[in-house]
């Protein structure tokens, strides 16, 4: 069972049992519809909520796992915990804001949550990354200084687990997910000077740890 289903089916769980048409209605593409658009439908046809599941489950579950130490199952926990927590939640949503970094702080929030509850694992080595998006290092906020390296996805992955949460979490957002300044504000509630400040300070971590595990040869 996919995930969209296993979330479908907690859902129903939590509200009932789902009818065949909702199920449906999910595999059916709505893409031509925005994120409110869908959620002001959802609150008058929850069907549609099954549509708003299906375009973040993958988004929101690469970055569970980016950002902690949990393996496939139990990243995939977090996500259903998050779309559950988000359709409780939707009411409270305002439309004048991104719709997408408030499911992202949603989902940030349950894994800080479960993270704390669980020793640090080291990042599931069967993630694949997007090698595009690590290779950072051609642009103007490169977090190393040499352009002409070639990172290494594994690498990567051994370098950011080797961060501290906050640091971690700033890099895979601007990075990977590559949400503009003020949009992780919003996401992790934090002033964009702080973020800018968290940014610099994990870029220079992410430097010096990378030296440390994989120095230049002299």
């Amino acid at each position: 069972m996919d995930l969209l289903h296993k979330s479908l089916r907690r859902l129903g769980g939590f509200y009932g049992s789902m009818t065949p048409a909702y199920t449906m209605h999910a595999q059916q593409p709505q893409d031509g519809l925005s994120d409110q658009e869908l959620v002001l439908k959802a609150f008058i046809d929850q069907q549609y909520y099954g549509e708003i599941i299906e375009r973040y489950q993958q988004p929101l579950l690469r970055f569970i796992k980016r950002i902690s130490s949990f393996n496939d199952a139990e990243a995939e926990e977090i996500l259903q915990e998050t779309f559950l927590q988000a359709w409780v939640k939707l009411h409270s949503y305002d439309d004048s804001l991104s719709f997408s970094s408030w499911m992202y702080r949603i989902a940030r929030n349950k894994t800080i949550s479960e993270f704390r509850k669980h020793q640090s694992r080291g990042l599931d080595k069967q993630d694949e990354l997007d090698n595009a998006l690590y290779d950072i290092t051609g642009s103007d906020e490169s977090i190393m200084d040499d352009t002409n390296a070639v990172i290494d996805g594994e690498h990567v992955r051994e370098v950011l687990s080797a961060l501290s949460q906050e640091h971690r979490e700033v890099l895979v957002l601007r990075f990977l997910e590559q949400y503009s300044y003020e949009e992780i504000s919003d996401i992790i509630r934090k002033p964009g000077g702080t973020v800018a400040t968290l940014l610099s300070r994990a870029k220079k971590a992410f430097a010096q740890t990378w030296n440390r595990l994989y120095p230049h040869p002299s």
